[in-house]
């Protein structure tokens, strides 16, 4: 009854696990092609199976886009109401100074405040610019948009006046010969006076708002597709070199793919995903039926294993789902490596292999993903040889970067027979996943303490003969110590000629 129970318990915890499994399973449409630029197509000829549109590169797109910033005329709107209070206000002050300063006649004092005001109407008429503004958009070629009203004109920015050009203009025009106002030169100097301490005001100002407005406008209005590939039409043939134009064709097909909606009834992705989980979780339960009994395996051991599978499938999922950096950054070598501690390597081996090919799902290159995960955790458990010393961690840790950085770069070469800028910054983060081999010290000890296990490093300090309970024992039974510490060193001679754990038969005699 007992057996049964327990049986019963091993089978609910796989049957959770695979439930878990297939919760965080992509049911994302999914392309079932990998290519790089560059890289040699190895699939049968590709033929289009239905219409779509080809995309742009987005350096093409980012290209117009700049040309049409750079080309771009802007608008400046042309007000009236300022100019003519302008003009008004400082007529009206000119007139109040030539009255009280000059003494002239009204007939002649009227004729210098209305040569000002026709003077300064005409230029006002014609439009003052902020000077940096007649600067801002030279590469336009000094082309500009003026807004009177509801219509706009081209204009360029040289027919205008800047501040300092209409005060030039104005003093100009009371130091010509042969003007009526230059027959009383005491008026005339106050003329000047007044019009060299006056602030001039600009009347064409730029329109943010609308030049905002219409240049997102025709910066939205780039189109991202050129061109159609229909039903039937080659998009590239098996063994051709995907260069450019083939990359932009399988890039098109792909996006129509992945966005293709109702392609697949959920639930018959559903029905697949969980095939294909039972039958990787069950390899993992007929093993340990099987071959976990001689090996005294339990409730225990199968939910540490379990446990370790779904941590790794779910922080996979997570880093996936709400980042945008590479699940290459994960340290999924640390889980052969706290298997390995616990149980044999034979079972943490094949473990990790299932638990790889779960999580392969999520990434873009799967066999290549499932290769290098594979081979580096397998070299890993080789290196982790000595679990009862703590530096051995730091050379696990080098290996593992070492093989990484090597199987990285021989599919790199393979693929595409250079380094781009992407292939160079998945060294980053095979180095930040190595380093975080680091975390192996923590997880044991706490695993050590959930489960009950016991690792290399408990061992050695249980056989320390420092240890409190050895240190009164040698105190007070001191032949008994003598004993028990020759029959310890017998012990792990022996053990380990036959290839069993021998720190676990020393601490034991």
């Amino acid at each position: 009854m007992k057996d049964k129970n327990k049986l019963a318990v091993i089978i609910l915890l796989f049957a959770v696990s695979v439930a878990v499994s297939v919760f965080i399973f992509p049911t994302e449409n999914q392309f079932e092609y990998s290519y790089d630029k560059g890289a040699q197509w190895l699939y049968d000829d590709l033929y289009a199976p239905y219409d779509f549109a080809v995309c742009r590169s987005d350096d093409d797109i980012q290209s117009e886009k700049d040309s049409i910033v750079a080309d771009f005329i802007p608008y400046y709107s042309f007000d009236t109401v300022e100019a003519h209070k302008f003009v008004n206000t400082n007529s009206s002050l000119l007139e109040k100074t030539i009255g009280e300063k000059t003494g002239l006649e009204k007939e002649k004092a009227d004729a210098f405040v209305r040569s000002f005001k026709d003077k300064l109407t005409t230029i006002y008429g014609k439009g003052v610019i902020t000077q940096s503004d007649s600067q801002e958009y030279a590469n336009a070629g000094n082309k500009i948009r003026v807004v009177r009203g509801n219509v706009s004109e081209l204009d360029l920015i040289d027919d205008f006046y800047t501040k300092a050009s209409a005060k030039d203009e104005m003093l100009a025009f009371y130091t010509a010969d042969g003007q009526v106002y230059a027959a009383d030169s005491l008026a005339g100097f106050y003329v000047r006076d007044f019009i060299e301490k006056t602030v001039f005001v600009t009347n064409v100002e730029i329109d943010e708002e609308l030049n905002e407005l219409y240049l997102q406008s025709r910066i939205d209005a780039v189109p991202p597709m050129s061109g159609m590939v229909h039903k039937g039409e080659l998009i590239i043939a098996k063994g051709k070199v995907v260069d450019e134009h083939s990359k932009r064709l399988l890039d098109s097909y792909k996006m129509q793919f992945e966005n293709t909606s109702g392609r697949k009834s959920f639930w018959l992705v559903e029905l697949g995903v969980t095939i294909v989980f039972l039958i990787l979780f069950a390899i993992i339960l007929y093993y340990s039926l099987k071959f976990g009994r001689r090996k005294k395996w339990g409730i225990r051991e199968n939910m540490f294993v379990l446990l370790q599978m779904i941590l790794l499938s779910l922080v996979v999922f997570l880093v996936f789902r709400y980042s945008s950096v590479s699940i290459n950054i994960i340290p999924f070598v640390l889980v052969p490596l706290l298997l390995v501690t616990f149980i044999d390597f034979d079972i943490s081996f094949l473990i990790y292999f299932v638990s790889i090919f779960i999580v392969s799902f999520f990434a873009v290159n799967r066999f290549e993903f499932v290769f290098i995960q594979t081979v580096t955790g397998l070299v890993g458990m080789f290196s982790l040889c000595n679990t009862s010393k703590r530096q051995q961690i730091f050379i696990s840790l080098i290996v593992v970067f070492v093989t990484y950085s090597l199987l990285h770069t021989g599919f790199s070469l393979m693929r595409l027979g250079t380094f781009s800028a992407q292939e160079l910054e998945e060294f980053i983060y095979y180095g930040i996943s190595s380093a975080a081999l680091l975390l192996y010290l923590p997880f044991v000890y706490i695993f050590e303490r959930i489960f009950g296990f016991i690792s290399g490093f408990t061992l050695v300090e249980l056989c320390d003969t420092n240890n409190p309970a050895l240190r009164e024992l040698s105190e007070k039974a001191p032949g008994t110590f003598q004993h028990s510490v020759m029959l310890s060193n017998l012990a792990e001679s022996v053990v380990r000629e036959i290839g069993g754990k021998p720190l676990l038969a020393r601490a034991g005699a």
